[in-house]
């Protein structure tokens, strides 16, 4: 024979679970995560804007400007003491120049919204015979250069080569007449960007031709507006 069948009814009813065994235990520890969570936010952060505006190694002291008395493209008298006080970016220049004069002048002038405030530019002119300060004026004016502050300057050749090879260090050759290139390239100089501290020491020279190079230039610029270029290594 067959078993008999079970009355299921009988049995009595489950208990229903209690509400916080269906859904897990209290999430008593979300505000404590939440909290570390803000902790380590807040503290990377920290660490990012520290990494960025950390004293780097000293700049070095490559030299120092001389004595000097030459005449900026509106007529005004520039000498050293002129430049005392803020930093500076010196380049050597000549509108004659069919290539690279243009070009630095031009990459000198994109860098002005990047450059710490106070940051000056001065372009030396190599070929003072040509060069008078309206030349330069109109020559600064066609290439954008005219910038509050940014000087291109002229004077007696003495007085530039005083600058521009004893005091900068950059070199500066005239071609000779006899020689073919005279007609297209009268003066060969260099085209290093050279960054000048407020009491006029040399503190970098940078390749003016060159997206890593000037992005240095920019940054110890920056470095020199704030103060802290003399940090120890």
């Amino acid at each position: 024979m067959s078993a008999p069948l079970r009355d299921l009814s009988t049995r009595p009813p489950r208990e229903a679970a209690p509400p916080d065994a269906a859904h897990g235990p209290p999430l008593r520890w979300l505000p404590l995560a939440l909290g570390a969570l803000l902790l380590m936010m807040t503290t990377g952060l920290g660490l990012v804007w520290w990494w960025g505006h950390r004293p780097g190694p000293a700049l070095p002291v490559l030299g120092e400007l001389p004595e000097f008395h030459l005449v900026a493209q509106h007529g005004e008298a520039v000498t050293r003491d002129s430049l005392a006080g803020d930093p500076a970016i010196l380049d050597l220049i000549y509108t004659r120049c069919p290539l690279e004069c243009p070009r630095m002048t031009d990459r000198l002038a994109a860098l002005g919204d990047q450059l710490a405030p106070g940051v000056r530019r001065v372009s030396v002119s190599v070929d003072p015979e040509h060069d008078t300060p309206a030349a330069l004026a109109a020559f600064a004016q066609q290439h954008h250069a005219v910038a509050h502050g940014w000087w291109f300057l002229t004077g007696p050749m003495p007085e530039i080569h005083r600058l521009a090879v004893d005091g900068l260090k950059l070199g500066v050759v005239t071609t000779p007449a006899e020689d073919p290139r005279a007609a297209q390239l009268a003066i060969t100089h260099s085209t290093k960007l050279v960054l000048v501290d407020g009491n006029g020491r040399i503190r970098g020279y940078y390749d003016a031709f060159d997206d890593g190079s000037t992005g240095r230039l920019v940054h110890d610029a920056e470095r020199l507006a704030r103060g802290d270029a003399d940090a120890p290594r």
